[in-house]
Order: C-alpha cells, then sequence, then structure tokens
C-alpha cells in the first residue's frame, strides 16, 4: 500500500529538500499496516473503539 503525502497548506516554512510541507513524496506503508487499520475499522465499526483526548493523553505520557 502506497500514501502519497503532498502539500497541505501555503504556509511559509524553510525548504532543505526534505520538508513533506513543500514537496510530494511516494511512502511506502509497512505491510502490517492494512492489517491494523482493519482491525481498528471493525472496533470503529462495532463499537468497541476507545477515544483518548489529547489532556488524556498528555497525562498518559507524563506517569
Amino acid at each position: 500500500m502506497r500514501a502519497h503525502l503532498t502539500k497541505p497548506s501555503s504556509r511559509k516554512s524553510p525548504s532543505n529538500g526534505n520538508d513533506l510541507n513543500t514537496s510530494s513524496v511516494a511512502v511506502e506503508s509497512p505491510d502490517w499496516h492494512n492489517d491494523v487499520l482493519i482491525t481498528q475499522g471493525k472496533s470503529l465499526g462495532n463499537g468497541n473503539a476507545n477515544f483518548l483526548s489529547l489532556a488524556e493523553l498528555k497525562a498518559l505520557k507524563n506517569t
């Protein structure tokens, strides 16, 4: 599976040739990534998904 990343906005940022904001890059997804997306999609579909707010995530990081 390939994802194609393109410039998301017109904001100015310094370009060093590796900036995803200023160039298009083809990124190869790892083989396991599709399986993870399918599993997460099933969890969302059957109501078993859990979500954290950004504040909750930050609190977990600091424990």
